[in-house]
Protein backbone atom coordinates (compact mmCIF):
# COMPACT_ATOMS: atom_id res chain seq x y z
CA UNK A 1 0.00 0.00 0.00
CA UNK A 2 1.51 3.21 -0.94
CA UNK A 3 0.27 7.24 -1.38
CA UNK A 4 1.26 9.61 -3.65
CA UNK A 5 4.69 10.76 -1.64
CA UNK A 6 6.09 7.34 -1.95
CA UNK A 7 5.40 7.00 -5.46
CA UNK A 8 7.17 10.99 -5.99
CA UNK A 9 10.50 9.29 -3.91
CA UNK A 10 10.56 6.00 -6.17
CA UNK A 11 9.95 8.04 -9.18
CA UNK A 12 12.67 10.39 -8.48
CA UNK A 13 14.77 7.95 -7.07
CA UNK A 14 14.47 6.27 -10.37
CA UNK A 15 15.84 9.04 -12.30
CA UNK A 16 19.81 10.17 -13.26
CA UNK A 17 19.76 13.43 -11.89
CA UNK A 18 16.47 14.73 -10.09
CA UNK A 19 14.85 16.92 -7.34
CA UNK A 20 11.62 16.00 -5.43
CA UNK A 21 9.61 19.20 -4.58
CA UNK A 22 7.20 18.08 -1.58
CA UNK A 23 4.49 20.66 -1.82
CA UNK A 24 3.40 19.88 1.89
CA UNK A 25 6.78 21.16 2.96
CA UNK A 26 6.71 24.19 1.43
CA UNK A 27 3.36 25.14 2.70
CA UNK A 28 4.46 24.65 5.80
CA UNK A 29 7.01 27.03 5.80
CA UNK A 30 4.90 29.45 7.29
CA UNK A 31 4.65 29.65 10.73
CA UNK A 32 3.41 32.94 11.82
CA UNK A 33 -0.53 33.64 10.76
CA UNK A 34 -0.49 29.58 9.60
CA UNK A 35 -3.49 29.07 7.58
CA UNK A 36 -4.79 25.33 6.13
CA UNK A 37 -4.68 25.56 2.24
CA UNK A 38 -8.47 25.17 2.38
CA UNK A 39 -9.19 27.46 4.56
CA UNK A 40 -10.05 31.26 3.93
CA UNK A 41 -7.11 33.27 4.15
CA UNK A 42 -4.45 30.99 3.34
CA UNK A 43 -0.96 31.74 1.62
CA UNK A 44 -1.53 29.85 -1.79
CA UNK A 45 -0.38 32.58 -3.98
CA UNK A 46 3.00 33.20 -1.66
CA UNK A 47 2.98 29.60 -2.02
CA UNK A 48 2.56 28.86 -5.69
CA UNK A 49 5.15 31.54 -6.45
CA UNK A 50 7.91 29.71 -4.48
CA UNK A 51 7.19 26.57 -5.92
CA UNK A 52 7.51 27.79 -9.51
CA UNK A 53 10.50 29.47 -9.17
CA UNK A 54 11.77 26.40 -7.16
CA UNK A 55 11.12 24.32 -9.98
CA UNK A 56 12.53 26.74 -12.58
CA UNK A 57 15.80 26.65 -10.81
CA UNK A 58 16.15 23.20 -10.88
CA UNK A 59 15.42 22.86 -14.33
CA UNK A 60 17.59 25.66 -15.48
CA UNK A 61 20.97 23.26 -13.90
CA UNK A 62 19.60 20.47 -15.99
CA UNK A 63 17.62 18.18 -13.12
CA UNK A 64 14.62 16.85 -13.82
CA UNK A 65 11.88 17.78 -11.65
CA UNK A 66 9.30 15.75 -9.57
CA UNK A 67 6.54 18.10 -7.95
CA UNK A 68 4.18 16.37 -5.10
CA UNK A 69 0.93 18.48 -4.27
CA UNK A 70 -2.52 18.82 -5.29
CA UNK A 71 -3.13 20.80 -8.68
CA UNK A 72 -6.30 22.50 -9.56
CA UNK A 73 -7.52 22.70 -13.09
CA UNK A 74 -6.92 26.35 -13.19
CA UNK A 75 -3.46 25.79 -11.57
CA UNK A 76 -2.24 23.25 -13.94
CA UNK A 77 -3.23 25.97 -16.59
CA UNK A 78 -0.82 27.81 -15.36
CA UNK A 79 1.59 25.91 -14.77
CA UNK A 80 1.14 24.78 -19.06
CA UNK A 81 2.25 28.48 -19.21
CA UNK A 82 5.20 28.83 -17.26
CA UNK A 83 6.64 25.50 -18.77
CA UNK A 84 5.88 25.89 -21.87
CA UNK A 85 9.03 25.11 -23.34
CA UNK A 86 9.41 21.85 -21.13
CA UNK A 87 8.06 18.83 -21.17
CA UNK A 88 5.47 18.22 -18.13
CA UNK A 89 3.65 15.13 -17.11
CA UNK A 90 1.24 15.88 -15.05
CA UNK A 91 -0.72 12.58 -13.20
CA UNK A 92 -3.68 12.37 -10.77
CA UNK A 93 -3.14 9.23 -8.05
CA UNK A 94 -6.67 8.39 -7.44
CA UNK A 95 -7.50 5.02 -5.48
CA UNK A 96 -10.94 3.83 -4.17
CA UNK A 97 -12.37 5.12 -0.90
CA UNK A 98 -11.15 2.42 1.47
CA UNK A 99 -7.34 2.01 -0.16
CA UNK A 100 -7.39 5.89 0.44
CA UNK A 101 -8.67 5.71 4.39
CA UNK A 102 -6.50 3.18 4.97
CA UNK A 103 -3.42 4.90 4.01
CA UNK A 104 -4.37 7.97 5.90
CA UNK A 105 -4.09 5.92 8.94
CA UNK A 106 -0.88 4.80 8.07
CA UNK A 107 0.12 8.88 8.57
CA UNK A 108 1.30 10.20 11.88
CA UNK A 109 -2.17 11.40 13.96
CA UNK A 110 -1.69 14.78 13.32
CA UNK A 111 -0.95 14.51 9.77
CA UNK A 112 -3.98 12.56 8.90
CA UNK A 113 -6.74 14.11 6.58
CA UNK A 114 -9.42 11.34 7.55
CA UNK A 115 -12.83 11.97 6.13
CA UNK A 116 -11.34 14.78 4.32
CA UNK A 117 -9.78 12.51 1.95
CA UNK A 118 -12.80 11.35 1.00
CA UNK A 119 -13.73 15.14 0.25
CA UNK A 120 -10.69 15.54 -1.67
CA UNK A 121 -11.45 12.33 -3.74
CA UNK A 122 -14.73 13.79 -4.27
CA UNK A 123 -13.75 16.55 -4.95
CA UNK A 124 -10.77 15.65 -7.89
CA UNK A 125 -13.42 13.76 -9.71
CA UNK A 126 -15.75 16.53 -9.85
CA UNK A 127 -12.79 18.54 -11.51
CA UNK A 128 -13.25 17.06 -14.93
CA UNK A 129 -9.37 16.68 -15.23
CA UNK A 130 -8.26 14.63 -18.82
CA UNK A 131 -9.05 11.07 -18.37
CA UNK A 132 -5.41 10.66 -20.00
CA UNK A 133 -4.18 12.18 -17.03
CA UNK A 134 -5.73 9.75 -14.51
CA UNK A 135 -3.84 7.11 -13.28
CA UNK A 136 -6.02 4.26 -10.87
CA UNK A 137 -3.67 2.67 -8.55
CA UNK A 138 -5.72 0.72 -6.70
CA UNK A 139 -4.62 -2.52 -7.66
CA UNK A 140 -1.74 -1.91 -8.98
CA UNK A 141 1.91 -2.09 -6.79
CA UNK A 142 4.52 0.94 -6.99
CA UNK A 143 7.03 -0.20 -9.37
CA UNK A 144 3.91 -0.90 -11.64
CA UNK A 145 2.76 2.58 -11.07
CA UNK A 146 6.45 4.33 -11.51
CA UNK A 147 6.58 2.52 -14.77
CA UNK A 148 3.33 3.20 -16.24
CA UNK A 149 4.48 7.04 -15.51
CA UNK A 150 7.98 6.57 -16.58
CA UNK A 151 7.13 5.21 -20.21
CA UNK A 152 3.18 6.30 -20.74
CA UNK A 153 2.79 9.15 -23.01
CA UNK A 154 -0.60 10.05 -22.32
CA UNK A 155 0.99 11.71 -19.29
CA UNK A 156 1.59 14.53 -21.15
CA UNK A 157 -0.16 17.69 -21.10
CA UNK A 158 -1.70 18.97 -23.90
CA UNK A 159 -0.79 22.57 -25.03
CA UNK A 160 -4.25 22.30 -27.04
CA UNK A 161 -7.90 23.41 -27.24
CA UNK A 162 -10.39 21.99 -29.23
CA UNK A 163 -12.25 24.31 -31.49
CA UNK A 164 -14.97 23.64 -33.84
CA UNK A 165 -13.80 20.17 -34.10
CA UNK A 166 -10.05 21.20 -34.64
CA UNK A 167 -7.05 20.70 -32.33
CA UNK A 168 -5.58 24.12 -31.38
CA UNK A 169 -2.26 25.11 -30.64
CA UNK A 170 -1.24 28.23 -29.83
CA UNK A 171 1.88 29.16 -29.77
CA UNK A 172 2.05 33.39 -29.94
CA UNK A 173 6.23 33.81 -31.22
CA UNK A 174 7.84 35.12 -33.88
CA UNK A 175 9.03 32.53 -36.53
CA UNK A 176 10.97 32.80 -39.52
CA UNK A 177 9.08 34.08 -42.52
CA UNK A 178 8.30 30.54 -44.22
CA UNK A 179 7.11 29.04 -41.13
CA UNK A 180 3.11 29.77 -42.35
CA UNK A 181 4.07 28.48 -45.29
CA UNK A 182 5.27 25.57 -44.85
CA UNK A 183 2.46 24.52 -41.90
CA UNK A 184 -0.12 25.59 -44.84
CA UNK A 185 1.14 22.94 -47.48
CA UNK A 186 0.72 20.02 -44.87
CA UNK A 187 -2.59 18.48 -45.25
CA UNK A 188 -4.67 18.82 -42.58
CA UNK A 189 -2.75 22.01 -40.74
CA UNK A 190 -3.21 25.45 -41.21
CA UNK A 191 -1.86 28.40 -39.29
CA UNK A 192 -3.10 31.57 -38.46
CA UNK A 193 -1.09 34.36 -37.73
CA UNK A 194 -0.66 38.23 -38.08
CA UNK A 195 1.97 40.89 -39.15
CA UNK A 196 3.34 43.03 -36.15
CA UNK A 197 4.10 46.75 -35.98
CA UNK A 198 7.83 47.82 -35.09
CA UNK A 199 7.00 47.91 -31.87
CA UNK A 200 5.83 44.74 -31.45
CA UNK A 201 8.47 43.34 -33.61
CA UNK A 202 11.58 44.69 -31.72
CA UNK A 203 10.19 43.24 -28.76
CA UNK A 204 9.25 39.84 -29.64
CA UNK A 205 12.85 39.67 -31.49
CA UNK A 206 14.48 40.71 -27.99
CA UNK A 207 12.63 37.37 -26.61
CA UNK A 208 14.15 35.34 -29.85
CA UNK A 209 17.87 36.46 -28.56
CA UNK A 210 16.93 34.99 -24.93
CA UNK A 211 15.55 31.99 -26.70
CA UNK A 212 18.18 31.17 -29.61
CA UNK A 213 20.90 32.33 -26.95
CA UNK A 214 19.46 29.58 -24.17
CA UNK A 215 19.71 26.94 -27.42
CA UNK A 216 23.15 27.77 -28.11
CA UNK A 217 24.04 27.05 -24.40
CA UNK A 218 22.15 23.90 -24.44
CA UNK A 219 23.65 22.48 -27.57
CA UNK A 220 26.35 24.48 -28.56
CA UNK A 221 25.93 23.67 -32.15
CA UNK A 222 27.02 25.89 -35.45
CA UNK A 223 23.64 25.50 -36.30
CA UNK A 224 22.22 27.43 -33.06
CA UNK A 225 24.67 29.78 -33.20
CA UNK A 226 23.27 30.64 -36.80
CA UNK A 227 19.46 31.19 -35.22
CA UNK A 228 21.50 33.71 -32.89
CA UNK A 229 23.09 35.57 -35.33
CA UNK A 230 19.66 35.55 -37.55
CA UNK A 231 17.66 37.29 -35.05
CA UNK A 232 20.46 39.88 -34.20
CA UNK A 233 20.96 40.05 -38.03
CA UNK A 234 16.86 41.32 -38.16
CA UNK A 235 17.74 43.66 -34.86
CA UNK A 236 20.68 45.59 -37.29
CA UNK A 237 18.18 45.95 -39.74
CA UNK A 238 15.17 46.71 -37.67
CA UNK A 239 17.35 49.78 -36.24
CA UNK A 240 18.90 50.94 -39.36
CA UNK A 241 22.34 49.45 -37.67
CA UNK A 242 25.02 49.54 -40.28
CA UNK A 243 27.49 46.65 -40.26
CA UNK A 244 30.65 48.64 -40.94
CA UNK A 245 29.21 51.14 -38.17
CA UNK A 246 29.31 47.84 -35.73
CA UNK A 247 32.81 47.04 -36.64
CA UNK A 248 34.10 50.12 -36.14
CA UNK A 249 32.40 50.46 -32.90
CA UNK A 250 33.66 46.78 -31.61
CA UNK A 251 37.17 47.61 -32.62
CA UNK A 252 37.33 50.52 -31.06
CA UNK A 253 36.00 48.81 -27.82
CA UNK A 254 38.23 45.70 -28.53
CA UNK A 255 41.58 48.31 -28.73
CA UNK A 256 40.61 50.15 -25.55
CA UNK A 257 39.52 47.06 -23.18
CA UNK A 258 40.64 43.66 -25.38
CA UNK A 259 38.52 40.93 -26.84
CA UNK A 260 37.88 37.59 -24.88
CA UNK A 261 40.52 35.57 -27.16
CA UNK A 262 42.82 35.22 -23.81
CA UNK A 263 39.98 33.30 -21.59
CA UNK A 264 40.35 35.58 -18.70
CA UNK A 265 37.71 34.71 -15.53
CA UNK A 266 38.33 37.69 -13.67
CA UNK A 267 37.64 36.74 -9.62
CA UNK A 268 37.28 39.20 -7.43
CA UNK A 269 38.74 42.77 -7.10
CA UNK A 270 40.43 44.30 -3.75
CA UNK A 271 39.59 48.19 -3.54
CA UNK A 272 40.67 50.81 -0.62
CA UNK A 273 36.97 52.01 -0.40
CA UNK A 274 34.04 51.15 -1.35
CA UNK A 275 32.78 51.34 -4.90
CA UNK A 276 28.99 51.90 -4.91
CA UNK A 277 29.10 52.55 -8.80
CA UNK A 278 30.81 49.10 -9.07
CA UNK A 279 27.96 47.58 -6.59
CA UNK A 280 25.22 48.99 -9.26
CA UNK A 281 26.77 47.12 -12.07
CA UNK A 282 27.49 44.13 -9.73
CA UNK A 283 23.89 44.06 -9.05
CA UNK A 284 22.74 44.36 -12.51
CA UNK A 285 20.18 41.23 -13.41
CA UNK A 286 22.45 40.02 -16.33
CA UNK A 287 25.98 40.21 -14.84
CA UNK A 288 24.34 37.77 -12.08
Amino acid sequence: MFGKSTASQKLAESLDKSALIEGDDIYHQVVGSYTPAWKEGNHLDTFWKICINTIKTYLEDGYDVIFNYIVTPTQLENIKKEFKNYSVKFVVLLTDEDTLLSRDKERPEDCQMKERCITLLNSFKNNNFDKENILDTTNLTIDETIGIIENDNRFYVSNYNIIDGKYRYTYNKLVRDKIPEEINREPGRKSTYKILDNKEYLEELNKKVLEEANEFIEENSIEELGDLMEVLNAIMKLKNYKPENLNKIMKSKSDKKGSFNDKIYLEYVDEDKRNIEEEKELNKKFRK
